[in-house]
């Protein structure tokens, strides 16, 4: 299997709510998950502990299914890394939120890839962050969502 690309890719995301709450809401891997955004792949949860947490994603691709088995690794409150190993593709990511006031948090992702089993190429820096940008501005509006849901619950006025 070929390396690591020299590339790394990089994408940032600001979400308005606290940390704590970010990184519970990021982290909380399950099977909805591919709703949020609308994709069509389907997630199982294969392992879930206070440190660790194991997914598999299967998706259709031209070619055929494709499968990606995620190991995550938790660093609370604020960081999580992740080991990807699939038929197409392979990655490496780190995760880092950062406290932006008391109702914003950005978070920092870094990643590298590799080709998978299948010796697929590895797209392109411009358009894997683009895409990504896409999908965690979606998961932006959803965390935010959830986070004014919640802070009507326990009776404080919504933030937007």
């Amino acid at each position: 299997m070929p390396g690591w690309t020299k590339t790394v890719f990089e994408v940032r995301a600001r979400f308005a709510a606290p940390r704590d709450f970010v990184y519970s809401w990021l982290t909380d891997f399950s099977a909805d998950d591919p709703k949020i955004t609308g994709d069509a792949y389907q997630r199982k949860v294969v392992q879930k502990w206070a440190r660790r947490v194991v997914f598999e994603d299967l998706f259709e691709t031209p070619e055929g299914w494709g499968w990606l088995r995620n190991t995550v690794t938790l660093f609370p409150p604020s960081r999580w890394r992740m080991v990807a190993v699939g038929n197409s593709l392979d990655a490496k990511a780190t995760y880092r939120l950062v406290s932006r006031g008391s109702e914003s948090t950005e978070l920092i992702m870094r990643w590298r890839l590799r080709s998978g089993l299948l010796r697929s190429k590895v797209p392109t820096k411009s358009s894997i962050e683009a895409g990504m940008r896409d999908v965690w501005g979606i998961y932006g509006k959803a965390l935010e969502r959830d986070y004014a849901h919640a802070q009507q619950r326990v009776g404080r006025a919504d933030p937007t």
